[in-house]
């Protein structure tokens, strides 16, 4: 399947909202948008490649061992998704989301 972006001006400034520097930019960080989502993008393929990545995903890494394979398994899976929707939203930047 094919997904053809169509750029949207009016989404430019969705991008400088609040609401998107607190989704994607860390708190007290000067970080520009872009640097802020290819760091996330990189956290989620190694969250989804190293085999204990997805201890970067869990607020306190699993430092009980409460996650079981098909947790882990299901964490990888939702960061394969998180992943490709970030770089769709960073394709065309700004002009464009999801």
């Amino acid at each position: 399947m094919v997904v053809t972006a169509v750029a949207d001006p009016s989404l430019a400034p969705w991008w400088d909202s609040k609401d998107a520097k607190n989704l994607f930019v860390p708190k007290k960080s000067n970080v520009n948008m872009c640097k802020a989502i290819i760091r996330r993008i990189d956290i989620l393929e190694l969250a989804r490649t190293d085999p204990n990545g997805y201890m970067e995903i869990i607020e306190g890494g699993n430092e009980h061992g409460n996650c079981t394979d098909f947790d882990i398994l299901k964490i990888q899976e939702k960061c394969l998704f998180l992943r490709k929707a970030l770089r769709l939203g960073l394709k065309n930047y700004p002009y464009q989301c999801w």
